[in-house]
């Protein structure tokens, strides 16, 4: 996610608002046969990577004062996904975990119900609805430092899959 904004404020300058959000996964799984489809169980991280800015022109505020937050964790997560093949080319699948467990965030979630479609042994295209859960905290509220960040993020994607 990369989001921003500007604004031009009535005496001319611009509040230039950024915020840039990165969550990476790397998982183990382990499958099975189960109801004519594949039960998988995994392990692994999330990391989160956040930057946040926000920037202002001296004709705004003198000084142009600026804040600039960046903080980045991993989280331990646990997990199912179940696919099941609806013909030579397609697949359907259901995935979900639960992690966080207060090593790092309080708790985070993701959970997924798309298709796949196979191009070839190679690639698959794969469309899904996700939503993405994080409550973490770190730091004393009221102090320098106090970072929060609780979320919940759905919403459609779209990506490859290339297999070697």
């Amino acid at each position: 996610m990369d989001l921003g904004a500007d604004t031009t404020g009535p005496r001319g300058g611009v509040l230039d608002a950024s915020i840039r959000q990165g969550i990476l996964e790397a998982l183990v799984s382990r499958s099975r046969e189960l109801n004519g489809g594949t039960l998988e169980v995994f392990t692994g991280v999330r990391w989160w990577d956040n930057d946040f800015g926000v920037e202002t022109d001296p004709v705004l505020l003198p000084g142009s004062p600026s804040v600039d937050v960046k903080q980045d964790w991993l989280d331990l997560v646990i997990g199912a996904r179940w696919t099941k093949p609806l013909s030579d080319k397609w697949q359907f699948y259901l995935k979900a975990d639960i992690g966080g467990f207060g090593l790092q965030s309080d708790f985070t979630s993701s959970n997924a119900i798309g298709f796949r479609y196979r191009i070839n042994d190679l690639l698959d295209v794969n469309m899904q609805y996700k939503a993405t859960w994080v409550d973490f905290e770190t730091g004393t509220p009221g102090e320098p430092g106090y970072f929060a960040y609780d979320a919940f993020i759905p919403g459609p994607a779209i990506g490859l899959t290339f297999k070697f």
